[in-house]
């Protein structure tokens, strides 16, 4: 209800009071108090020592001290055994154990590691009366946690620990195609010469002719119908063209994993991979194709796009994306998409058997390996 206005003993003081007091006193009862000094803050620090002394010994005596406000928040319950997976829950205990982290790390990292494999496997009918309304299981996670935490070393074991050998088999098993494509391709270049050099001889024997074209359009029908297919699960680092080319001949859910999310998220805001965030958005859905004219780079199309997102970033940098989202300055529903987000708190206990007990790891990868079988079995079928 009462303002005072504390100004400056000089006309630049005077004149910002009164400009003050005409716009405030609509709503305020104001009061303009100058003091003796040229300074109002010399003038009280010199007399009374403090500020808020000026306050008590005016006219309003009735006023209460001012007191800190204090921030609390409740601390961030654990994910437990109860509210996941028993089996997942011990392996991050253990692994927690050993690297001094958070089991929530190891847990969010996990979950995002094995629903990328399971998104090449099933895809989720929400409803029993629509068949046709289909959802994958691809996630995106994120761990936010300060620096020193140990979030690196808790994502990277919670992640490759468990979908590692999966995807060092897909690697080799890209590899060898990758050869076999290249030594098709390079016979088929061989016969077009040979034939080119038939055609153009002055005494051409038709039979071999014949031959030969029938042979280069076999390899060509071969290889249009085994075109090279990349299988790799996880990428990191990778360019805008890169992963793009590798989307398109994967045509599967592909794990983009980033230690730092920070770098990413700067990065799809500039120019660098800024053609990659409407990629990524549309990947999320995991169910769709994506289609993209261009005049330099022509067509680009990826017959199933899925995208899977893990990485960790700390809290000071999160915060102003969050403020340009709550803003509405860049609220694309980018950040929104990540649906498994920890930030967890070192305050409470973590639980541990007091050793290091494998059984949970091999389990676990034995349930990551049945995956990895009947995603081969079903490409061979479609093969």
């Amino acid at each position: 209800e009462e303002l005072l206005i504390w100004a400056d003993n000089d006309e630049p003081g005077q004149k910002a009071a009164a400009s003050a007091m005409e716009k405030l006193s609509k709503k305020f009862k104001v009061t303009i108090h100058t003091p003796k000094n040229k300074d109002w803050l010399d003038e009280e620090i010199s007399k009374k020592g403090t500020i808020l002394k000026k306050f008590e010994n005016y006219k309003y005596k009735n006023w209460s001290k001012p007191k800190v406000v204090l921030k609390s928040l409740p601390v961030v319950k654990r994910i437990t055994s109860n509210e996941g997976n028993e089996l997942l829950y011990n392996f991050a205990i253990e692994e927690t154990a050993i690297a001094k982290s958070h089991p929530d790390m190891f847990i969010c990292s996990a979950i995002v590691a094995i629903s990328s494999l399971a998104a090449r496997v099933y895809d989720i009918q929400p409803t029993r009366q629509d068949p046709g309304y289909k959802e994958s299981p691809n996630l995106w996670g994120m761990i936010i946690s300060p620096p020193g935490s140990r979030k690196s070393s808790a994502m990277k074991k919670g992640c490759f620990t468990l979908i590692g050998d999966s995807n060092r088999k897909l690697m080799a098993e890209e590899r060898k195609n990758q050869k076999e494509f290249v030594a098709s391709y390079k016979k088929l270049l061989k016969l077009q010469k040979n034939l080119e050099k038939q055609e153009g001889s002055k005494l051409p024997i038709e039979s071999d002719i014949e031959l030969l074209k029938k042979d280069v359009k076999e390899l060509e029908e071969t290889l249009e119908a085994k075109p090279l297919k990349y299988k790799t699960l996880i990428v990191s680092d990778i360019t805008s063209g890169a992963f793009l080319q590798r989307a398109s001949r994967t045509n599967e859910n592909i794990l983009f994993f980033q230690d730092e999310l920070s770098g990413l998220l700067i990065s799809l805001k500039n120019h660098f991979k800024s053609d990659l965030r409407p990629v990524f958005l549309q990947g999320w859905n995991g169910t769709g194709e994506y289609y993209k004219e261009t005049k330099t780079d022509g067509i680009e199309f990826i017959k199933l796009l899925s995208v899977s997102i893990l990485g960790s970033i700390q809290p000071t940098v999160i915060s102003p994306i969050l403020d340009e989202i709550f803003s509405g300055r860049n609220d694309d529903g980018f950040t929104q998409r990540f649906q498994f987000l920890v930030y967890p708190d070192f305050t409470d206990e973590i639980p541990s058997n007091g050793f290091y007990n494998q059984e949970y790891l091999h389990e676990l990868q034995s349930a990551v390996e049945s995956l990895l079988d009947y995603y081969s079995i079903i490409t061979n079928q479609c093969k």
